[in-house]
């Protein structure tokens, strides 16, 4: 009994610290996809306006020219987008735009990869066209728009958002690296368990200290009580509610011709009437018959 009670308690600080747990992580994880869905809008809407001012940098240069441009038009007004960003180092730590545009079966990069040049306006990287690296740019190269999380040219997982440049056929990415974005949630993450862990820890002191005085005035109340049972010559035979044995003494034991208590424990009424041994007449003190029936 002293035991079961003691391992109670153990199994209430498991569930409350299951429960501290679970409701850290729910929380965290709610708060983790809000803020990446709003993050992901965020850059959607970045990269959408950078695509609408690198067409009006180059429209003045663009203006009355006919398709396709001539390498020397499509030249200056590249200058002059190079320009605009000359000064432009990203966003965020790991943020960064990169432009490119389809040669053939190859992407050329005519902005980004800052991470590989310290010089963006001469970093001019080509890319197979089917390389896993570009799948944004090479999306929106194709005309198309809007975000996922892939692995860019440094092998880094990113969320990017990509954009066509429709005046002049190029295609415009706005990335930055996931562990950036989940660094603070990874923080956050940490210290609320750490606090948990440290509040429940306490607690369990506290809730041992109440309950340990509690528990041995029940354990030592049953064992007065035990003792005062098993000294009474009458049997005695306790049961709950479902009729099931939760206590017997020592005269009753041998009255229905058992060693064992725990032979008799969570066992209804009738179940221990009817063992074979009490019809066989091997006990000292045979219980009537008429009981036995009932």
């Amino acid at each position: 009994m002293k035991f079961s009670l003691y391992k109670s308690t153990h199994m209430l600080t498991a569930i409350l610290v299951a429960v501290m747990l679970t409701v850290i992580i729910t929380t965290i994880q709610q708060l983790y996809e809000t803020a990446f869905q709003q993050a992901s809008d965020q850059l959607t809407e970045t990269v959408r306006s950078q695509a609408r001012l690198i067409e009006s940098t180059a429209s003045n240069t663009l203006k009355n020219k006919t398709l396709p441009y001539t390498a020397e038009t499509e030249a200056i007004a590249l200058a002059l987008i190079r320009q605009t960003y000359k000064n432009h180092r990203g966003f965020g730590q790991t943020g960064e735009f990169a432009l490119a545009k389809k040669t053939k079966d190859k992407l050329q990069f005519l902005l980004g990869h800052q991470h590989t040049s310290s010089d963006k306006n001469t970093d001019l990287t080509t890319l197979d066209l089917t390389n896993d690296f570009a799948i944004p740019m090479q999306r929106a190269l194709a005309g198309e728009s809007g975000t996922m999380v892939t692995v860019d040219y440094r092998g880094v997982e990113i969320l990017a958002a990509y954009q066509p440049v429709r005046l002049l056929n190029y295609g415009i990415v706005a990335k930055v690296d996931l562990s950036e974005f989940r660094k603070p949630f990874i923080r956050t993450s940490v210290i609320s368990i750490a606090i948990g862990v440290i509040l429940i820890f306490i607690g369990a002191i506290g809730f041992h200290l109440i309950t340990t005085p509690l528990l041995n005035r029940i354990h030592k109340s049953e064992y007065r009580m035990r003792l005062l049972l098993n000294s009474t010559a009458e049997g005695v035979f306790g049961i709950d509610f479902s009729g099931r044995c939760t206590f017997v003494n020592s005269t009753c034991l041998k009255l229905l011709g058992y060693a064992d208590e725990n032979l008799l424990l969570e066992k209804s009424l009738t179940e221990i009437l009817q063992r074979s041994e009490l019809t066989k007449g091997d006990l000292d003190y045979p219980l009537p018959l008429d009981i036995l029936k009932d």
